[in-house]
């Protein structure tokens, strides 16, 4: 269990609500939910993170435990996240690394970096199983397909790629005029956020 909020703690109600609904979705696969809290250090991110682990309906929601990811500089010490809730360190980047997500059943993690990389590993075991090379520049996120099948990334060289998560093949890539930051599938569409703009573009599989 989380630390509770300091008593200082302000809250966020917008964001707090937000993430509130996302958690608690219906049809969503609890076991796999990406949540991501934006924002420079220092403005609370982990304290609202630790608010959210001790509402009474992500409790009741999720009666065996919330699992956290974090992402950050290589060796990144977690001060807030003490032995034994800290389950494994996942190390193998060379350079910071700038997102990551769990496959839809929970087996697998997709980490994305400024190394130019993307790595793919067991999320029971830590262990790294394939690294996806093909980016020019840094990577900046990193997403599964509903099914599990594809890893989609978005890197500040302009592209859009497509991976085998199985094989780690890139099956597509396509480009922007301009970085790419961001990703995130929904159903059969992909939706990017380059420096121009959103992009969406439809899985053909």
């Amino acid at each position: 269990m989380a630390d509770p909020p300091p008593q200082h703690f302000i809250p966020r109600p917008a964001e707090f609500d937000a993430l509130i609904r996302r958690l608690m979705a219906d049809g969503i696969n609890n076991v796999a939910i990406t949540a991501a809290l934006r924002g420079a250090g220092g403005y609370g991110k982990t304290t609202l993170a630790k608010a959210i682990c001790h509402d009474p309906r992500i409790q009741a929601a999720f009666p065996d435990g919330t699992l956290w990811t974090t992402l950050g500089q290589p060796k990144f010490d977690l001060p807030d996240l003490p032995h034994p809730a800290l389950i494994r360190t996942l190390e193998g980047h060379s350079f910071s690394v700038s997102g990551c997500a769990f496959s839809p059943d929970g087996k697998l993690i997709v980490s994305a970096s400024y190394d130019r990389t993307l790595k793919v590993w067991d999320s029971e075991t830590g262990q790294s199983l394939r690294t996806l090379d093909g980016h020019s520049s840094s990577v900046n996120g990193c997403a599964f397909s509903p099914d599990g099948k594809l890893i989609v990334s978005t890197s500040v060289d302009g592209a859009l790629k497509v991976w085998d998560s199985g094989t780690g093949q890139t099956l597509a890539t396509f480009f922007a005029d301009g970085p790419m930051l961001c990703c995130v599938v929904y159903g059969e569409m992909i939706a990017a956020g380059g420096a121009r703009g959103v992009y969406f573009l439809w899985l053909a599989q």
